[in-house]
């Protein structure tokens, strides 16, 4: 009886399950226009950088530490359409679509429809991609590269004829490269992983040597890059943290459902249900068999098949990249892991449809669309940089024209000075140089030691006029521990200027957070 009535429903819940799907993918590109929050200072620094010519944002790369090719494709954006917020943002939002896109096609040719369309939802949601969709950074053109690449990947395992995939391959290889570092991991990853099968499969070698062959290819069209990474790799690095602890490599996927928009994660009911949610449909993805029996999920402690290849790829490639940094004394970032985004995505979209039954199914992604879409609706609000409230309290003061503004540490300057209304002047710790927009970060250690705050408050002290306003906006962290606040300290000092503190550095509500002090003329 209970048998007939479930196969009665079982339309019903084919329905609802589309239903869901519908509105995670509508919720989704939705929220991947919709922030309230201002630039932060890896956003405004891009934007301050593609406002050059082609030729004016190499020279500046030099100093900076990324590829081009991100800020050549923003560079075209804003001349289209403006450089407000919404404006320099929506070319993120635009890769972020086309990434669901691309990935509900791959998805359908590598599987069917069915799971395509949940590899849709899940990509559609997953507050990785919605919030990388909504910042003025490359990590959602890297996201849709790599969609792209398994698209490629796909077809040349159908056709290891197809000069079309092959060429494909090749240059999204050479794209990745030009868009975001951590691709080299990746593309090591993924020649690594084709040996491997090499060795194991001799009627695959065919398309696996053309596989390892477009990285190759992929390779030779970034050498014309490769004296100014080298020159990157050498003097500019990540000055602004240390290299990661090993645990990091273990933790690693909980980027991929916390909202990136805050500096501490909160212990709450909530991030706590996601995260059991996340990791046993993870654990399903990797482990389980698609397909219910009538005892259960069937779980192979040996993964085979197509998701052997995703938790190889992603694994190798995550280790190797944080195997670098820590040899390198480089920094790592939750959002590097968008190398590896598209792969987590079919996995967790795989854990969800060994749940078998559409009803099954359909409770499962419900439930798990439901705790995705309450971090992103979150993030919506959630403010990245303290900065508008600095530029409104300097505002409010009247006086922002012909000031100055003394910033420590020069990291906080593209995002308050986008702004900053006003013609004042700045003075940035701990070069002194005068430009806000751009962070020289040649050599930056060396900068660093080269002064000290009270050297820097001195120098300040000196510049400033009688009847010249001083703004000091500081903040602690960047690796210079409380070294802002001594120099803050050290020219009001010095100065000898009744203080106003305007602003309070809040780390725990703001991704940049600044103290903002004003001591009139």
């Amino acid at each position: 009886m209970l048998r007939r009535v479930g196969l009665a429903l079982e339309p019903w819940w084919s329905r609802l399950l589309v239903l869901v799907i519908v509105g995670d993918v509508l919720a989704g590109f939705a929220l991947r226009f919709r922030t309230t929050s201002k630039l932060w200072l890896d956003e405004a620094l891009s934007v301050n950088i593609a406002r050059h010519g082609l030729t004016g944002i190499v020279d500046l790369l030099r100093h900076d530490g990324a590829p081009p090719l991100y800020y050549f494709l923003l560079h075209f954006w804003m001349k289209a359409g403006g450089t407000s917020d919404i404006a320099v943002r929506s070319l993120s939002g635009v890769c972020g679509v086309a990434a669901v896109v691309v990935m509900y096609i791959v998805a359908r040719e590598a599987w069917d429809v069915q799971r395509a369309r949940i590899v849709a939802a899940i990509g559609s949601v997953l507050p990785f991609t919605v919030y990388y969709s909504t910042e003025t950074r490359m990590y959602s053109l890297v996201v849709v590269e790599v969609a792209i690449m398994a698209l490629f990947l796909v077809r040349l395992q159908k056709n290891p004829a197809s000069r079309g995939a092959l060429v494909g391959l090749s240059l999204t290889s050479a794209a990745l490269l030009y868009t975001q570092y951590w691709s080299i991991y990746l593309l090591a990853s993924l020649a690594a992983v084709a040996f491997f099968q090499w060795l194991r499969h001799s009627s695959r070698r065919r398309e696996l040597r053309r596989q390892v062959f477009a990285y190759c290819v992929g390779g030779l069209l970034w050498l014309p890059w490769l004296p100014i990474f080298n020159s990157q790799r050498l003097h500019t690095g990540t000055p602004w943290a240390r290299h990661p602890q090993p645990f990091q490599f273990i933790i690693w996927p909980v980027g991929m459902w916390v909202n990136q928009s805050v500096q501490h994660v909160s212990s709450s009911l909530h991030f706590a249900v996601l995260s059991l949610a996340m990791v046993i449909v993870m654990t399903l993805g990797v482990f389980a068999v698609v397909g219910r029996n009538e005892q259960g999920i069937l779980l192979r402690i040996r993964p085979e098949g197509e998701i052997s290849f995703y938790a190889m790829v992603g694994a190798i490639a995550i280790f190797l990249g944080m195997l670098a940094c820590d040899i390198s004394d480089s920094a790592y970032a939750p959002r590097y892991s968008s190398i590896v985004a598209v792969l987590f995505v079919f996995v967790i979209a795989r854990g969800v449809a060994t749940f078998g039954t559409p009803q099954r199914i359909f409770l499962a992604l419900a439930i798990l669309s439901v705790l995705l879409l309450w971090t992103d609706k979150w993030g919506v609000g959630v403010q990245r940089t303290q900065a508008g409230v600095a530029a409104h309290a300097i505002a409010a003061a009247g006086d922002a024209s012909g000031s100055l503004i003394a910033v420590c540490p020069d990291q906080v300057g593209p995002s308050l000075s986008r702004y900053v209304t006003g013609n004042p002047e700045y003075v940035m710790y701990p070069r002194l140089d005068s430009n806000p927009r751009i962070v020289n970060w040649y050599d930056y250690p060396a900068a660093l030691a080269s002064t000290t705050p009270q050297k820097a408050a001195a120098a300040v002290a000196r510049r400033v006029k009688p009847h010249q306003t001083l703004y000091i906006a500081w903040a602690t962290g960047y690796t210079l521990k409380s070294t802002c606040e001594s120099f803050a300290h050290d020219l009001q000092k010095i100065t000898q200027r009744k203080a106003t503190t305007l602003v309070i550095q809040n780390m725990v509500g703001y991704y940049q957070s600044m103290t903002l002090v004003r001591l009139p003329g």
